[in-house]
Order: C-alpha cells, then sequence, then structure tokens
C-alpha cells in the first residue's frame, strides 16, 4: 500500500496507489487514487474513486465519481454508468461520497538527481546493483534510474547518495529535492477520466509554473511524484494552500502545514515572469509499456535487468541511435518498496511474461520526448507547457523529467491528435 492510512480487520490489499482505507473483511486489488469505506466488498481495478461503499461489486472502473446525476443512489441497481471506461457495473444500496479538497503530500524524502555517463557506468555498477537488489543491505528508500539515449539519470535519496562516489563520469545536480504527492479523492479529476499527470495539470502543475517554480516530474506505475526544489518550498505550500489539505511525512505521521509553518511561507517567488520558451518535441516509433512487479520475485528477474539495463547497448551503439527514430529508454524505480517499469516492447520481450504487470487492457504508450538541447533545472513551465493541453483534451499522461530532457508518455491510440495539438502549439506559441 501506498499514501495510504488504513484500519483492517480480515483484510487483503494488493497494489493499492494512494488511498485512504477503512476494511473490514475485504479483498481488494490494484486501486488508484481512492477513498474508500468498505465492509463486505469486492473491488477490482479501480482508479481515482472516492466511493462509500457496503455489500459491493466493482470491476475494472475509471474515475466513477464525475458522474453527476447519473451516480448511484441508495437501493439501486446500476448499470453501464456514466464515466466508467470499460466497465460492465452493478452497484446496490451504494451511495456517492466526494469530499472538498484534495490531499497534498510533502513526502519524508531528500532527494538528489544525478547523472552518469554511458562512459563512466562500469564505475558505478556495484552501488547500482547494492541499490537495486540487496534492499537490506541500503537505508535507501526512494530510488530511481532511468536510460537515455545520452545518459542514466539518477534520483535517489540521501542515503543511497552516500553509496555513489565522486567521479568525473558524475554529475551531481546542486538542489536538495523533495516529492510531493497528490491523494486523489473527489476533486481529483471530477470531469476526467484521465489518469498520470493529467490529473494534477491544472491544480498543481500549472499554478506553479505561473509562480515561477521548477518542477521535476517522476511518473511510475504507481503515482505521479513532483519533485520541487526544497528552497521553494514555502512558495509550493502559499500557492497550493487554498486548493489542497497539505500534509508533511515526519517519522511516518503526516502532519498538516500550512504557509505560516515555512519561513518566508507568505512569500511569492521574485522571479520576472518570462514567456516560456516552447521547446521542440521528438516522437520516436517505440511502443512503450508502464509496468510493476512484486518486489518478492525482483531475484527471478535479477539477470535480465542486469542485462538490459548494463549491457545491452554499447556507448557507440546508443550514439549511432541518436536519430531517434526509436529510442533507448528504460525506467526503473524502487520507492519505498514499491517497483516502477517503463520499457519498449522489445525490451519488455526479454523478460517473463508471468512476473510483471500492467493494467488489465495491457495499453501501450508512445513517447513525447521534449528538447532539443539540454533543459536544465532552472526553467519553468515545461511541465505545464506538455500537460496543459492534455489536460485541456482529457489525454492520460505519464511524465518523466531526466537529467538532460522530459518525457511524456500517451496512450497509442491518442499520438496522432497529441501530435497535432503539438505541432500547432510549435507554430502559434501563443497558444499555449
Amino acid at each position: 500500500m501506498r499514501s495510504a492510512g488504513c484500519g483492517h480487520e480480515g483484510t487483503t490489499v494488493t497494489r493499492l496507489r494512494c488511498a485512504d482505507w477503512s476494511c473490514k473483511g475485504t479483498t481488494v486489488t490494484r486501486m488508484c487514487s481512492a477513498g474508500w469505506s468498505c465492509e463486505g466488498t469486492t473491488v477490482t481495478r479501480m482508479r481515482c474513486a472516492g466511493w462509500s461503499c457496503e455489500g459491493t461489486t466493482v470491476t475494472r472502473m475509471r474515475s466513477p465519481h464525475h458522474a453527476g446525476t447519473d451516480c448511484p443512489k441508495e437501493n439501486k441497481n446500476v448499470h453501464a454508468l456514466e464515466g466508467v471506461f470499460s466497465a460492465a457495473c452493478t452497484l446496490e444500496e451504494t451511495t456517492l461520497h466526494v469530499t472538498d479538497n484534495m490531499d497534498l503530500h510533502i513526502l519524508d524524502h531528500r532527494l538528489r538527481v544525478i547523472s552518469i555517463s554511458k562512459n563512466g557506468l562500469v564505475n558505478f555498477t556495484h552501488p547500482l546493483i547494492k541499490l537495486i537488489f540487496l534492499r537490506s543491505r541500503t537505508r535507501c528508500k526512494f530510488f530511481s534510474l532511468t536510460e537515455t539515449p545520452e545518459n542514466y539519470t539518477v534520483v535517489l535519496d540521501e542515503e543511497g547518495f552516500k553509496e555513489l562516489q565522486p567521479s568525473e563520469h558524475l554529475m551531481v545536480e546542486g538542489s536538495i529535492w523533495l516529492p510531493l504527492n497528490v491523494a486523489s479523492n473527489g476533486n481529483a479529476s471530477s470531469s476526467s477520466q484521465a489518469v498520470g499527470v493529467t490529473k494534477i495539470a491544472k491544480s498543481v502543475i500549472a499554478p506553479l509554473a505561473e509562480q515561477h517554480v521548477s518542477v521535476f516530474m517522476l511518473s511510475t506505475y504507481q503515482t505521479d511524484f513532483i519533485l520541487v526544489k526544497e528552497k521553494d518550498l514555502s512558495v509550493v505550500i502559499s500557492t497550493l494552500e487554498e486548493e489542497f489539505n497539505i500534509y508533511k511525512e515526519v517519522g511516518g505521521e503526516s502532519v498538516p502545514i500550512h504557509c505560516q509553518d515555512v519561513p518566508n511561507g507568505l512569500q511569492k517567488n521574485g522571479k520576472e515572469a518570462i514567456q516560456p520558451t516552447v521547446h521542440p518535441v521528438v516522437i520516436p516509433k517505440n511502443q512503450f509499456c508502464v509496468m510493476s512487479l512484486d518486489p518478492d520475485t525482483l531475484p527471478s528477474i535479477a539477470t535480465t535487468l542486469i542485462d538490459v539495463l548494463f549491457y545491452s547497448n554499447s556507448p557507440k551503439e546508443d550514439a549511432a541511435n541518436q536519430g531517434l527514430d526509436c529510442i533507448k529508454f528504460f525506467s526503473f524505480s524502487l520507492i519505498d518498496g514499491y517497483i516502477s517499469l517503463v520499457m519498449d516492447t522489445e525490451a519488455q520481450r526479454q523478460f517473463p511474461a508471468d512476473l510483471l504487470f500492467t493494467s488489465s487492457s495491457g495499453e501501450l504508450w508512445r513517447m513525447v520526448r521534449i528538447g532539443g538541447q539540454p533543459l536544465g533545472f532552472d526553467e519553468c513551465g515545461i511541465v505545464a507547457q506538455i500537460s496543459q493541453p492534455l489536460a485541456d483534451s482529457d489525454i492520460s499522461a505519464y511524465y518523466i523529467s531526466t537529467f538532460s530532457f522530459d518525457h511524456a508518455l500517451v496512450p497509442e491510440e491518442d499520438i496522432v491528435s497529441v501530435t497535432d495539438m503539438l505541432q500547432h502549439q510549435r507554430k502559434d506559441p501563443a497558444a499555449s
């Protein structure tokens, strides 16, 4: 479970995302961003729901709470509820409850963002293997490794950072970053079926861009992390506290926090407002999967994962691939005990099919790579520039920032409309 406040008795819960649960005799699988109170309930493959249910069976629902007047009423059976994605639903004696505010959690991690050169990877395989596979030998709780054609981007907490020795092949971004996570409920996608960064584009990404706060995004199978610089925290809180109940994790407890609790919390960012650069984009031909893995089965794929991460391409082969017809991109995250993998279908074929899991629909994703030159870490509005039009069109998106470039993943069936949208945006930058 992740970001959950749960009271359980006789309960089985697996792969839950950002949930606030009170459960008794409940079996739940593959839940995302839910605020449920359940008794005697079986729920599978739910996403972004704010429900209170008793004696209810629901399968393959997505964002049902935006169904408006068609929401289920007490003592009423409902089939094919508006807002249901690929679902045939029966709900009995169910009342829909939507809370007023979303919760924003400042997680208890202080992160560093680093780059390892392709030629220098050999100097870091020992600590990287330790961080990936030997959890009992490290106190690192937040680790993400992403390979791109240029380099390896590593995002990790201070305990993990201690494992990496200084080297000419290691570049360290100077800031401490704090991960934020939105615990979605009724307002999270009140008129949207979209998932991923699209859910928070208007409520988080856009307001922070307007206040000139630079963000570094890391979407995983389980959730979306918004990384902000520690020095910008006061601006973040003062910008978002009207929209969110904001909590800071301290020693495993979530403590409410307000702008007056943070030094200079009432100050806005003093940077001069400038028109953001509209960066070029490239759309590789690869198809990508966003997947997860039971951590207990990680040893079963160890040799394959080591091969894919460290030995699949030589630097010369990567350099030859700079045309980006197909892009080398592989992301592995191990965060608070949860594993997320993003890979293309060619890499996926190397792994045992029965160990990796994705959503029931097995959707494929296409990549939008943002940036012609390395983007740096100070420019604001890059994520908003992509996520805002996707949110306007209700298109789901995962978003992964790296040391040099940004990467958005959109459903394959939407890639034509996304391409047209981005081309129009670049012909008429004022429209963005």
